[in-house]
């Protein structure tokens, strides 16, 4: 039995036709996809500038530079006043805030180069490094983060 070109033009065309449209949504998926986690990672930004700008001490090198001493006397069960305790528990939040975007950030861009043109995380990693080496919970980061924002963040602090 001899098949003519028509034939065969007309059986590609019947077992491409449904795949055409399937090809372009799952390309549509993905850019938007794309859009919409841009998107989510810039709000995170923004929720955290905020923060700092309502509660400007999250940024203060003074206030930041007593955390080892909170933690220290807050493990001891020491006495603490609440206002001090208040606002560095708000501290320890700010600071999960800040490397959960980093990790959903280096999720995105899966490179440090465009990771830190979008947003410097380095310098806001070392700002905060005291937080990263001794959170409230023990190994908490390291048990948390993945091994690619663990490796990065230790890079940074070094």
């Amino acid at each position: 039995m001899k098949i003519d070109s028509q034939t065969v033009a007309i059986v590609v065309a019947t077992i491409l036709s449904p795949l055409i449209p399937t090809i372009i949504s799952v390309i549509f998926f993905r850019i938007n996809r794309k859009y919409e986690i841009r998107k989510l990672i810039e709000e995170r930004l923004f929720k955290i500038q905020q923060i700092a700008f309502e509660y400007p001490y999250v940024e203060d090198d003074n206030f930041i530079s007593g955390w080892n001493s909170f933690i220290e006397r807050y493990k001891k069960g020491n006495k603490i006043e609440e206002k001090e305790l208040w606002r560095y528990l708000q501290y320890e939040q700010y600071c999960e805030m800040i490397f959960n975007l980093l990790e959903l950030t280096l999720d995105f861009y899966k490179e440090e180069k465009e990771l830190l043109q979008f947003i410097d995380f380095k310098s806001w990693v070392r700002t905060h490094k005291e937080w990263w080496k001794n959170p409230i919970d023990e190994h908490s980061n390291y048990d948390t983060y993945s091994e690619k924002v663990i490796k990065l963040v230790e890079k940074w602090i070094k």
